[in-house]
């Protein structure tokens, strides 16, 4: 019961952090930042957040460069082309 409850949860931030996103970007893009910003600050953001979450998981191995490496070699990184 307590596994299910933390999958539900997990899902039901992942469709806050989407509607955020979609929402924001809608307001933003128009009149203060173009798509370019929006996909480097999308791009930057998850490079800090996994850089931050593979600390906390894991806090007593060295720092492991791959979250900040690996980010601009994701699926966004493409749409900047």
């Amino acid at each position: 019961m307590k596994n299910s409850l933390r999958v539900h949860a997990a899902l039901f931030l992942v469709a806050l952090i989407y509607a955020a996103n979609y929402s924001l970007s809608k307001d933003v893009m128009p009149e203060y930042m173009g798509p370019f910003g929006i996909v480097t600050l999308r791009i930057v953001g998850a490079a800090l957040f996994f850089a931050v979450l593979s600390r906390l998981i894991a806090p007593r191995t060295a720092f492991r460069a791959a979250p900040i490496t690996c980010a601009p070699s994701s699926a966004e990184s493409r749409e900047l082309e």
